[in-house]
């Protein structure tokens, strides 16, 4: 099974936008590297897949979609910061929520992907 959430680390400095371009290419080679685990491909949509951007303190929730023209960065939401205790709680409630997202959306189609070329 690949990776299911991904995180991508900033410096307090540096603006994220600085590093979308670098998230695009690594989330499209990550994307493509899930495909070429199925011989055929996908024959349906990709699912919405969140990326978690650490910057410094603040955590932003990443929402990335594929279909045949590439890849589309559909929104970013601050989820918390470590800077104190309620919002670092923020963001444990988001990772958590992550983990459920990857059980019950990523890991059966991801599983039906692989299943495609048994049967």
């Amino acid at each position: 099974m690949p990776i299911t959430i991904n995180i991508e680390t900033k410096g307090p400095m540096k603006s994220w936008t600085d590093g979308k371009a670098q998230v695009g290419i690594w989330m499209d080679a990550w994307l493509h590297g899930c495909e070429l685990l199925c011989k055929k491909g996908p024959d349906k949509d990709w699912p919405a897949i969140p990326v978690l951007i650490s910057q410094g303190h603040e955590w932003h929730l990443l929402i990335v979609t594929k279909n045949k023209e590439g890849l589309t960065f559909r929104e970013m939401i601050m989820i918390g910061s470590t800077r104190n205790c309620f919002d670092t709680l923020k963001v444990v409630a988001v990772l958590q929520w992550l983990m459920d997202w990857a059980e019950t959306v990523w890991r059966p189609w991801f599983l039906s992907l692989i299943a495609q070329d048994d049967a």
